[in-house]
């Protein structure tokens, strides 16, 4: 068969007919299958036994991926309800939060002299670093408190604190408002860094997550996920449970078991009226299988609360967590506003966020990932921090490490309360004034007539009301760290020119005083809480008439 001429006749379809009809001829001119030059060959028995099994292993591995898919699936929709927040707890827990760090600076206002500036018993020159290197310059550049001694620049970042706890809880502008709470924060931690405690700690957390949330007017679809900030903050809620839980579970002297020589709340229950009334309610067998309880309430209340099935069963594992910390506040003196920091650290969970189907998903655009980058850098200094180089907090010296920025920011231990002592501490410093008089210039209060005629110093074990003065932040006073002398006469001094400024006789001076720190053992199942024989230990004399 021959090509069309070509020329003028020839057309594109008189070509693809001509391909057509010859591929046509081709295909009717091929050899049939019998009298094709390829054997034909039989499978043996051992290829399709292995042909079947390598078809069995594909379709197993098929429905075990499928079905580990599914379930990966399923766990992380599962997961991402639990931990996605709603406006109004992000509302609620900005709002607590504020209202806690505005009791917080109301509880440190009246130790601004004492404790906060230059004139009172921890100067700059004896609490902050001097040695000159430049982590030292790192706390005086970012310690907003380390610009200026005076008293009056103390209350101006106070109030400054205040301006900014008021927005946060307000909601106005929360980021700026949590960001400047918490620079304002760790500069008090940094100033006087033996007064950090766990307190401190929780806020300078809160704060900070509070500043990577979003903010309760985004749009709805911010909500619809779990954010960065929310997952960071499920899981320091573990940790901080779990850490607390494990410390007193592994206890040296198993004073949270229910075998317990002397269990642990029998010492933690002696400081309010409710708790001796709680301790004799429960008796020795009551007080060891509390002290059980609350240890698993610790270490399991929080991941069942995070993963709890239905709203019902999360709000009764909140409920068992907030009792916890209601019980701490009412039985433990100076424990109320750490027990409303932890309280206020569950608020973002206590709505659980309803079901979001794909098809009702409208695809938006994801939120700023800058604020997520520098959220999960900031966990990984932590993580790598406590878990490689051991966690050190700030200490509680007489002077701040050159390393407290670092310290301050990164240290995330939370076992408080791991032990009991066998004893009970408290101070007492027993004063001459000039006309004669004997007060305690650290329980007895100069605006209620303290020194007026005869009085007696208590050295039995303090049962009564708390005192009015040196409370709070003076428990961590810290009267046992070593002082050059210079900062010893400024450091004792503070307590002769507190009870001076505030003594209601005109023109009276404290003359000396003598420092004690008292000690008493508990007497295990004495229902009317007994103590053993009261020891002192004399800390310092003092001269106040010395004094610069």
């Amino acid at each position: 068969m021959t090509p069309p001429e070509q020329g003028a006749a020839a057309t594109p379809s008189s070509n693809l007919i001509w391909i057509a009809k010859r591929a046509l001829r081709r295909t009717h001119s091929r050899p049939s299958s019998s009298t094709s030059r390829w054997p034909q060959t039989t499978p043996t028995p051992m290829a399709s036994a292995l042909t079947g099994l390598f078809g069995f292993i594909v379709i197993l591995l098929t429905i075990t991926i499928t079905l580990i898919q599914a379930l990966l699936e399923l766990s992380y929709s599962y997961i991402e309800r639990r931990l996605t927040i709603t406006p109004r707890c992000v509302r609620l827990f900005r709002l607590v939060l504020g209202t806690v760090v505005a009791f917080e600076l109301a509880d440190k206002y009246p130790t601004l002299k004492s404790l906060y500036s230059d004139d009172g018993a921890l100067p700059r020159s004896s609490a902050l670093p001097i040695d000159g290197s430049p982590q030292t310059s790192l706390v005086w550049a970012v310690c907003l408190h380390a610009w200026h001694g005076s008293l009056l620049w103390a209350k101006f970042l106070c109030a400054v604190q205040l301006a900014a706890a008021a927005a946060l809880a307000s909601s106005y502008h929360p980021i700026t408002s949590s960001l400047i709470c918490w620079w304002l924060h760790c500069s008090w931690c940094l100033r006087n860094a033996s007064l950090v405690y766990i307190l401190d700690r929780y806020l300078h957390l809160l704060l900070l997550y509070s500043a990577f949330l979003p903010k309760s007017t985004e749009p709805a679809w911010h909500f619809s996920k779990p954010s960065t900030a929310s997952c960071v903050l499920a899981i320091q809620l573990l940790i901080i449970y779990f850490d607390a839980g494990y410390a007193k579970y592994s206890d040296p002297a198993r004073a949270w078991s229910v075998f317990a020589p002397v269990a642990a709340l029998d010492t933690y229950l002696r400081h309010t009226t409710i708790a001796r009334y709680i301790r004799s309610l429960l008796g020795p067998f009551g007080l060891r299988l509390s002290g059980s309880a609350a240890v698993g309430i610790e270490m399991l209340a929080a991941p069942c609360s995070l993963l709890a099935p239905t709203q019902r069963l999360r709000s009764l594992f909140l409920l068992a967590v907030f009792s916890l910390h209601l019980g701490i506040a009412l039985t433990m003196r100076n424990t109320q506003l750490l027990s409303a920091a932890a309280i206020t650290a569950w608020l973002p969970f206590i709505d659980m966020a309803p079901p979001v189907y794909p098809h009702y998903q409208i695809r938006q655009p994801p939120p700023s990932r800058v604020r997520q980058v520098l959220l999960l850098s900031f966990a990984a200094l932590v993580v790598h921090y406590n878990l490689i180089e051991g966690g050190d907090g700030v200490g509680c010296g007489g002077r701040a490490s050159p390393d407290s920025v670092r310290r301050l920011l990164l240290h995330n231990r939370w076992n408080v309360f791991a032990s009991a002592e066998s004893y009970v501490v408290w101070e007492i410093a027993p004063a001459r004034l000039s006309d004669g008089s004997i007060v305690d210039l650290w329980r007895d209060d100069p605006r209620d007539g303290g020194g007026s005629g005869e009085s007696v110093i208590a050295w039995e074990v303090p049962t009564g009301p708390e005192p009015k003065v040196h409370r709070g932040r003076w428990r961590a006073f810290p009267y046992t760290a070593e002082r050059d002398e210079e900062g010893e006469a400024a450091f004792w001094g503070a307590l002769c020119d507190e009870w001076e400024r505030s003594d209601t006789v005109e023109g009276r001076r404290v003359e000396r005083f003598a420092f004690y720190l008292m000690q008493a053992d508990t007497l295990d199942g004495e229902e009317d809480g007994g103590y053993g024989q009261v020891r002192k230990r004399l800390i310092k004399r003092f001269d106040c008439r010395l004094r610069k």
